[in-house]
């Protein structure tokens, strides 16, 4: 019977190919746009579960609150309070701690490369996380200046070709000389930290100083994972977290906190935390957007196909009536029509993977992600799609399986019978299809919108045109007065500042404690470091008071505040008044001599904070760029540079970026999911008008003798044409009625993540609605318009 069933539907199809070609397409398209994104969320939920502890590590993430600035997140802790938690807390099982330190030259002989992406760890870090050792090993101690090496395979190739390097030695300007003591794998792609090797470090062999400063719990100099025996401890640490704030921090308990970050949800869950050591952060909110998107998409496909096949049922109503004369059953006659939905959505799986095949290299170029498809090697992936087809199938035939079913042989074989080309069902199925569609256009329109004005809003400072040159050694920030004057020489610099952040910073951005008087609660405040240029160069206004002087013994003691922090700490009478940094149990006096205006330092997902420009030679953080403010062809600029580094630091190659560059790689990633959007958006109004296509053909063929009389009394062709066009344009615009409100509900929800927002305007739904009206309108008036052209005498012949 299944035999007898495939051929009959093999008939059907190629008999009205037209028909099984739409549903083929928009299934295909369907399917293959839903299994791509889910490939995608499958991927984004996979970061780093490859751990075996994954389930049982944590990340602290730090936090400081104001009631004036709010909350501060950041994984930067203190080397102390790892080891505090691991003797005092028996829940915590091990601890693993991860420095971040600045660039790093390495010299091989002749060779030299200047390495930033690298950690620095202790031994219990491969006790957290799993990393296979090809080569070497770290069961030994480590070397005797406290510091060895660890490659990853692409490291070791990078340094020594195909030699083995274990054992060999490589100069460092931070760390001396070190020996390489093992070779791992590359880290997976799907994991949040990709570092390109690791200084294994025993900080009790460092000087004094550094067993000083990483005693102390007032820094922030390190991340800090911790693996608790089991993963319903985190409830019992929480609960003794206050007292032991309090006994380590003393006052300060009151304005700095902390959390325990599951290892899983890092990945998906930090965008309101400052993770510099984090590759490719993801989004939890996207991920939701985007399994909506595919559902959406999915749905869109499905309603396609069962309006298209209960459209076409008026013209198998005979076949039905002799199946049911002959002794077919109502549940043959479903079986049927169910092989039938079963063969059109294989055929469309088969043409899904294939599209996929094709999209696949392109969206991980987009997404920046390494997904792929193992078909052979995950049989489960196999049964998942065939199942995701199965069940498309099945939804798409059931519904015109049981309407076509129900016709009665008597009713159909003497021509009396229902038109289902009228049925109200169909007429809410386009409405749907075309609300979601309007959903994903009007998304694609806020987040190009808010895109667009992120980028070109005023933000307080001029990013246009800035060139940022890296500081690396020592030489450099000594000489960086001459520096600066060569740089200017050039007739394309209009000035230059040497500073030790810049707005938008994408190193760590250093933060104070700050009083106006002894015995206040700090106010925690970010800090960068300006010598008397920055102002003019960034183009940052000053309200009150002066700028730095030159004079570096007197501008030593000054500080600049922006209005937030002014604010704060009493207004504008604070000009000329004295504050002071608190670093533990001690305490440094500034005189704030100026305030400037509000400007973005961070993105503007958040809000701008209260922030303390000190000078060049504060003791906080060393100049580490020079900012260079130029006009015509940057490479001119960039060819002067290079020969004024290359004099003033011979050892190293130069390290540079464009300011504005650097600001658009905040939103490079909405950006991305945007263009997702966007072609989703697309897809889905190409399934809908396939679908609109369909039904135009199927309407009309049905008004074709009706078209003829029509013609004979007279009537225009655009008159048939708006006929047929108004009935379905007004099931667009009833979309467009029904789809709007949900759109600007998930759009604000989304804008409300940022700080700063255009906000949702009537213009976009507006916009949206005429496109839609207009596409659907060319779909449908051009099926209408062939009919319409046709000649008369033909259309009452046939008929």
């Amino acid at each position: 019977m299944l035999t007898n069933f495939l051929k009959s539907a093999l008939r059907n199809s190629l008999r009205h190919r037209g028909y099984t070609l739409i549903n083929v397409l928009g299934l295909s398209v369907g399917l293959g746009v839903f299994l791509i994104l889910m490939f995608y969320i499958r991927y984004e939920q996979s970061f780093n579960l490859y751990h075996s502890k994954a389930d049982k590590i944590y990340r602290i993430v730090e936090s400081g609150t104001t009631p004036e600035a709010g909350e501060v997140k950041t994984i930067f802790t203190n080397w102390a309070m790892g080891g505090a938690l691991k003797a005092e807390f028996p829940e915590v099982e091990n601890v693993a701690r991860v420095f971040i330190f600045g660039g790093a030259m390495h010299t091989i002989g002749e060779k030299k490369f200047l390495e930033r992406n690298y950690y620095v760890v202790e031994k219990s870090y491969f006790e957290v996380f799993d990393h296979r050792f090809t080569a070497g090993s770290i069961a030994q101690d480590v070397g005797n200046n406290g510091v060895d090496l660890i490659l990853t395979h692409s490291a070791a190739k990078k340094y020594f070709g195909a030699e083995n390097p274990v054992g060999k030695m490589i100069d460092s300007d931070r760390f001396g000389s070190c020996k390489v003591v093992a070779v791992m794998e590359d880290v997976p792609k799907n994991s949040s930290f990709q570092p390109d090797f690791f200084y294994l470090a025993d900080i009790k062999m460092w000087s004094e100083n550094y067993q000083r400063y990483f005693g102390s719990w007032e820094p922030r100099n390190c991340g800090t994972f911790l693996v608790l025996n089991d993963p319903s401890a985190v409830a019992s640490v929480m609960q003794k977290k206050e007292a032991f704030l309090k006994d380590n921090l003393g006052e300060q308990w009151k304005t700095r906190d902390f959390e325990l970050q599951p290892l899983t949800d890092v990945h998906l869950r930090s965008v309101d935390i400052d993770t510099p050591t984090q590759h490719a952060k993801g989004n939890q909110q996207y991920i939701i957007i985007f399994g909506l998107i595919a559902v959406f998409v999915l749905v869109i496909a499905v309603i396609n196909y069962i309006n298209l096949a209960t459209a076409r049922a008026i013209f198998r109503r005979k076949e039905v009536g002799i199946r049911k004369v002959v002794g077919a059953s109502k549940g043959q006659l479903i079986s049927q029509f169910l092989v039938e939905s079963m063969l059109v959505s294989t055929v469309a799986l088969i043409a899904a993977l294939g599209l996929i095949e094709l999209a696949l290299p392109w969206f991980n170029s987009l997404t920046e992600r390494t997904i792929e498809i193992p078909y052979l090697q995950q049989p489960f992936i196999l049964v998942a799609i065939f199942s995701v087809s199965t069940i498309t199938g099945i939804f798409s035939g059931l519904v015109p399986a049981f309407i076509i079913s129900a016709y009665q042989p008597g009713q159909v074989l003497g021509g009396h019978f229902q038109k289902v080309g009228n049925l109200i069902s169909r007429k809410v199925l386009v409405v749907f299809q075309f609300s979601l569609s309007i959903v994903l256009i009007i998304a694609t329109a806020v987040v190009y919108n808010q895109m667009d004005y992120v980028q070109n809003r005023d933000m307080g400072f001029d990013k246009e045109r800035k060139m940022v040159i890296d500081i690396n050694s020592g030489n450099v920030r000594r000489s960086f007065r001459a520096m600066k004057s060569e740089f200017a020489a050039h007739p394309d610099v209009l000035n230059v500042a040497a500073v030790s952040r810049v707005p938008g910073e994408w190193k760590s951005l250093p933060a104070v404690s700050v009083t106006k008087m002894a015995g206040e609660d700090p106010q925690l405040m970010r800090f960068m470091g300006f010598d008397p240029d920055a102002l003019e160069t960034f183009d940052i206004k000053l309200t009150v008071g002066s700028n730095f002087s030159g004079n570096d013994q007197l501008d030593s003691l000054h500080v600049l505040l922006n209005e937030k922090a002014a604010a704060m700490l009493g207004g504008e009478g604070i000009v000329g008044e004295r504050i002071q940094f608190h670093d533990g149990e001690e305490s440094i006096t500034f005189q704030v001599v100026g305030i400037v205006e509000n400007f973005n330092f961070e993105s503007l997902y958040q809000e701008i904070g209260p922030m303390v420009i000190g000078p060049w030679n504060n003791v906080i953080m060393s100049i580490d760029y020079f900012v260079l403010n130029t006009k015509g062809d940057p490479s001119n600029v960039l060819e002067h540079a290079s020969a004024v580094h290359d004099k003033f630091a011979p050892e190293g190659s130069i390290e540079y970026n464009f300011l504005d560059q650097q600001w658009e790689r905040y939103y490079r990633d909405d950006v991305k999911r945007g263009t997702v959007f966007a072609l989703a958006a697309g897809l889905a109004i190409f399934i809908a008008c396939l679908g609109l296509l369909g039904l135009a053909s199927f309407a009309t063929s049905l008004r074709l003798k009706e078209f003829g009389i029509r013609k004979v009394l007279g009537a225009s062709n655009q008159q048939l044409v708006y006929l047929i066009s108004k009935e379905f344009l007004l099931l667009v615009l009833i979309g467009f009625a029904l789809g709007s409100p949900l759109a600007y509900w998930l759009m604000d929800k989304w804008l409300s993540s940022f700080a700063y927002a255009e906000g949702l305007s009537v213009s976009t739904f507006a916009v949206t609605g005429l496109v839609v009206a207009l596409i659907a309108l060319l779909t449908v008036g051009y099926k209408s318009l062939q009919a319409a052209r046709r000649n008369p005498t033909a259309s009452l012949r046939n008929e």
